[in-house]
């Protein structure tokens, strides 16, 4: 049953597009203080600026100290590439290779923790 409390606001017409473009570059900069960070960006686009962030990507960990933990609680270094450049879509493929990694080592511990429960 819906509260009669709860009210529906409209989203402004363009909402969307600028919170996408907002987080999007959120992830590509890696910003330590996101809320100075925000405000910096939100300056920029309202003076008609391009935002360039000086710290871009500083807080990034290199890619052989990043660890993903599973939900069995293992923990385990990412195998990325080497930190050459490269085009756009071999980035895309990169990120894609790891988003699939990733799903198929969830599923894996889904799986182990199934096992684990039935027995």
């Amino acid at each position: 049953m819906a509260s009669k409390y709860l009210q529906k606001f409209p989203v402004p017409e363009n909402f969307p597009e600028i919170l996408h473009d907002f987080a999007r570059e959120i992830l590509r900069d890696q910003p330590e203080d996101i809320l100075k960070y925000g405000y910096e960006y939100f300056k920029a686009r309202d003076e008609g600026l391009d935002f360039d962030y000086q710290n871009k990507g500083k807080n990034i960990p290199p890619a052989a100290s990043r660890k993903v933990e599973g939900k069995a609680g293992k923990t385990e270094a990412l195998n990325k590439p080497s930190s050459r450049v490269s085009s756009a879509k071999e980035t895309e493929q990169e990120a894609k290779k790891y988003v699939n990694d990733m799903i198929e080592k969830l599923s894996q511990d889904d799986e182990d923790e199934n096992n684990e429960e039935e027995n």
